[in-house]
């Protein structure tokens, strides 16, 4: 793409410069403030309605001595280009619009428009978008017209994903490929990215390190709680075996003394009277379960019975309710016809008798023409406003005749409320009375002899008795303090055995960090490899210009980044010169990659001695003070 013609009317101060280029380098000189950017503006407003810093809210009026913007102007770019042998026209005109607003007679600014032409032809805006649009898109114009724009108003990130775009990206095998000692990550990764491996590596590593803290700390703990334990463990285990054979043999002795003569077959005759007892008290109770569950039942179905005539009887207060708000309607409805039927009955004829195109009095023919039919409509009206009135009024009867037949339903629903409430105090007051009811006075005085004769038989060996009970629970006490020496020993078997754990666990934790701590110098070693790999692959397609892709930190890891430096100096600390040499390569490397060359504006053009020589159309602004006026030079 190259410019051919662009033609400035009254736009930003310029009120009329035309270039012609003939398609070839151009050089504009001119002192500050004489319209050098302005033309690099122009370009930009006519493709894409920004300036060449890409703001769209920017002001292409002229303004006078005191900055006010000039009326009554319109504004006009027109450019001219050659794309693939073919010339496109474009125009695009900013004008003000004014109106006479009614009963004024000057005109008033309301808005701006904004016209377009395609070769002459007008068109929508849309069609001259779509135009541009196909030719390049707007990023890429930018990123191709100006040779600071790439590395000043582009993130780096964006960067970065052109040169990869460019260039492309190295895949994994690749890297595997140029380096066989990191074969063994490649069977590792699986389906995970490096990044992702690294970040695996990190919370795993992090885990690990969390876990070999803590080990020491718990075998500390154990190995301070580990219990004394006697010397002669063998002889507590003996002495705890004859002391249970001697308990076994003193609770054989104590229960022969209890049990005395007879003892058993009285206690058989006791238990025998409690499960007759039980026997009569659970009839009994089953007798009154059954009475109480018929009365339950009845209230039951009384309550049921109460509940669904007051959800009836609730119903049916909610439709009286609506029904009233209905007759309101209906009330306030016909009061408002009554109001209307009095208006429209005081209307009078008040035509107008003054004839529309002659200005003179109508024939009184038609003066009463149109009085008899505003009459006839008054009288139609008025029919139709009664007629409406009746309907209402028969419907408010209907609903009012309902009303009275629905309260004389909810009154007798009431009465059944008080009736149906009174029989369920009488069913609830009826249950609290019954009770179990039940004669076992006979066998409790059985049982109560039975009893008493055990006690006169047990009364003789009762000093026997007591004796062994105190033995008994002297050999007990005895062997608790035996067993829970014994106890010590398998509470410090479980210790040691769950140090030995943790000292496994500590052995194989360790194991494995020295596992990923491999895995990690192998990813640093990938990512090393994929550095120089794509810094290679990508700064093969500059001369001049070298990219930083990567930059080592202090724990030897590495960030990205995207640095353009030149012969070892950074962007930043480049000169104006050397920054525009090195954006036009950059523009030049990537119009070959895209196919496509468009204008390449170069602003301050006089700090550069000798431009990088490149493949598309350049258009330099140079600051000249002799030049009070823009000095244009075509190069042949």
């Amino acid at each position: 793409m190259k410019l051919l013609k662009l033609q400035l009317t009254n736009f930003k101060g310029c009120k009329s410069l035309e270039i012609n280029t003939d398609g070839k380098n151009l050089n504009i000189y001119g002192d500050n403030e004489t319209g050098k950017t302005t033309v690099f503006d122009a370009f930009m407003w006519l493709l894409f309605d920004k300036d060449s810093l890409g703001r769209k809210d920017f002001n292409i009026k002229t303004l006078d001595a005191n900055g006010k913007a000039i009326t009554g102007l319109d504004h006009e770019v027109e450019g001219v280009f050659e794309i693939d042998g073919a010339t496109l026209s474009l125009r695009k005109i900013y004008r003000e619009v004014y109106t006479r607003k009614r009963g004024s007679a000057t005109e008033e600014f309301t808005r701006h428009t904004t016209d377009y032409f395609i070769n002459d032809v007008p068109s929508k805006k849309s069609e001259y978008e779509a135009k541009i649009k196909s030719i390049a898109p707007e990023n890429l114009f930018k990123l191709l017209t100006n040779p600071l724009y790439f590395n000043e108003q582009l993130h780096w990130q964006e960067r970065r994903k052109i040169l990869f775009e460019m260039c492309g990206d190295i895949s994994n095998d690749e890297i595997f490929e140029s380096n066989k000692n990191l074969q063994e990550l490649a069977d590792i990764l699986k389906n995970r990215s490096i990044d992702e491996h690294k970040k695996f590596l990190a919370a795993k590593r992090k885990e690990i390190n969390e876990q070999l803290e803590r080990i020491p700390v718990r075998i500390d703990e154990a190995e301070k709680s580990k219990p004394e334990v006697a010397a002669d463990i063998g002889e507590i285990e003996k002495s705890i075996a004859e002391l249970t054979t001697q308990e076994n043999e003193l609770r054989e002795k104590l229960q022969m003394l209890k049990s005395g003569g007879g003892v058993t077959e009285k206690q058989k005759e006791i238990a025998a009277i409690d499960t007759q007892i039980i026997k009569l008290k659970n009839d009994a109770i089953e007798k009154a379960n059954e009475i109480i569950g018929e009365l339950k039942s009845k209230l039951f179905t009384a309550k049921s019975t109460l509940k669904d005539i007051s959800s009836i009887k609730d119903s049916t207060a909610r439709t009286i309710e609506l029904k009233k708000k209905t007759i309101d309607s209906h009330e306030q409805k016909i009061q408002a016809l009554r109001n209307k039927y009095m208006e429209v009955s005081k209307k009078a004829f008040e035509g107008n008798c003054i004839c529309p195109t002659c200005g003179q009095q109508l024939p009184e023919e038609k003066i009463e023409e149109a009085t008899a039919n505003f009459n006839r409509d008054k009288a139609e009206y008025l029919q139709d406003i009664n007629e409406e009135g009746k309907a209402l009024k028969a419907e408010l009867e209907a609903e009012q005749k309902e009303i009275a037949e629905i309260e004389s339903k909810i009154a007798n629903y009431s009465q059944q409320e008080i009736e149906i409430g009174e029989n369920i105090k009488v069913i609830e007051k009826e249950i609290e009375t019954i009770k179990p009811v039940f004669d076992g006075r006979e066998l409790v005085a059985k049982k109560e002899l039975l009893q008493k004769e055990i006690e006169e038989i047990r009364a003789g060996s009762s000093a026997d008795i007591e004796k062994n009970e105190k033995e008994l629970a002297s050999i007990a006490e005895t062997k608790s303090l035996l067993q829970k020496e014994l106890a010590k020993k398998e509470q410090l078997e479980n210790i040691e055995k769950r140090i030995a754990e943790l000292r496994q666990q500590q052995k194989e934790l360790s194991k494995e960090f020295e596992q990923l701590q491999a895995q990690l110098f192998m990813t640093e070693e990938f990512t090393r490899a994929k550095v120089e790999m794509l810094d290679q692959k990508i700064n093969s397609h500059f001369v001049n210009a070298k990219f930083k892709l990567f930059e080592e930190q202090i724990n030897g890891g590495l960030q990205e980044c995207c640095q353009v430096t030149y012969k070892g100096v950074p962007y930043s600390d480049l000169n104006n010169a050397g920054r525009i040499n090195i954006g036009l390569e950059i523009v030049s490397v990537l119009s070959s990659h895209y196919k496509f060359y468009a204008p390449i504006f170069v602003d301050n053009a006089e700090s550069v001695t000798k431009l990088f020589d490149a493949d598309s159309q350049v258009i330099r602004l140079v600051v000249s003070e002799a030049d009070k006026k823009l000095r244009i030079e075509v190069e042949e």
